[in-house]
């Protein structure tokens, strides 16, 4: 991993042509649109997610070491403001290898080996911890809020998804088919309440997928059904649903990180062409405001703004 200053925040305003292209190497339809290069902010020790409120960005730092599943507490929570100016390089500290991170009215839960923990997203106070280790878990990875009161929560080791009511504490598990495996980033999409989910694979294979989990009809509240999507495979990590039509996702790729798109009404997937070369492009953040994701570069220490240009 390298090591950079801290907080040397590189504005890049040249104007820069992007294109994308599907896995054929085909441009995506109509001309080249020309959007401004982004930010590249350095100065982080293993981001591992990004996660945008109204007034903040929130980075997860997993440590000094990319060490995932290290219980040295070196790990932190950075906050930054909504533009990428650093406010509080470690605005939560004492974590072990903090990932995920959502917020449910102003509480921010972070995803930290085998607990959640919740913290006041104002002040960094720390809230309340939940104890997932009794459930098996040893590698929580992902939070996606789906409710006022419920977060749901990948386990990439168990291939499980963990729900969480944060006002009872109760805890329940989703099980996923057996062609997707190493679940990885979610995201709950508020209008159509239907979760999207991406796995990283097994064994350093690349044979992740990307999948929709329907919303449940069962007063009971047992999962709706999942449907795992005809795409390439990869080392999937992080995943946003935009625009009512997009789902993109990173994959880490062979050591060389990259973005793709999945168009649900022409079931195509595309290949985005990124202003940086990314190493180990974790869970991202999407800007509708300006149109960009925030992403980690995991093995870089940096965060990568990076415009659609794609819708």
């Amino acid at each position: 991993m390298k090591s950079f200053f801290p907080f040397l925040l590189v504005l890049l305003v040249l104007v820069a042509c992007k294109s994308t292209s599907n896995l054929n190497g085909e441009e995506a339809g109509g001309e080249k649109k020309i959007i401004p290069q982004g930010l590249i902010i350095a100065g982080f020790n293993s981001p591992e997610s990004v996660l945008l409120t109204r007034s903040n960005m929130f980075v997860s730092n997993v440590g000094l070491e990319l060490a995932p599943k290290s219980e040295d507490l070196d790990g932190y929570i950075s906050k930054l403001s909504t533009s990428g100016e650093m406010q509080m390089e470690r605005f939560i500290t004492d974590l072990n290898a903090p990932k995920g991170m959502a917020e449910i009215n102003g509480t921010i839960y972070v995803a930290d080996i085998d607990k959640v923990k919740a913290f006041k997203s104002e002040s960094g106070e720390l809230i309340q911890t939940y104890e997932f280790l009794s459930y098996g878990a040893s590698f929580l990875n992902d939070i996606t809020a789906k409710s006022a009161s419920e977060l749901l929560i990948s386990d990439t080791d168990l291939n499980l998804i963990f729900t969480l009511n944060v006002r009872s504490g109760e805890v329940g598990k989703i099980p996923l088919p057996d062609n997707f495996v190493g679940v990885n980033g979610l995201y709950c999409d508020p209008l159509t309440d239907i979760t999207f989910l991406v796995g990283f694979g097994s064994n350093g294979e690349g044979n992740g997928r990307v999948a929709i989990m329907y919303p449940s009809d069962d007063p009971n509240g047992s999962p709706g059904p999942i449907e795992v999507l005809e795409t390439p495979t990869g080392s999937y990590d992080g995943v946003v649903f935009i625009e009512s039509k997009y789902i993109v996702f990173s994959d880490w790729g062979n050591g060389e990180g990259r973005l793709r798109y999945y168009d649900i009404n022409t079931k195509e997937t595309w290949l985005m062409n990124l202003e940086n070369s990314i190493g180990g492009p974790a869970d991202f953040a999407f800007d509708a405001l300006n149109k960009c994701l925030w992403i980690p570069g995991m093995q870089d220490g940096m965060i990568y703004q990076e415009f659609l240009d794609f819708y």
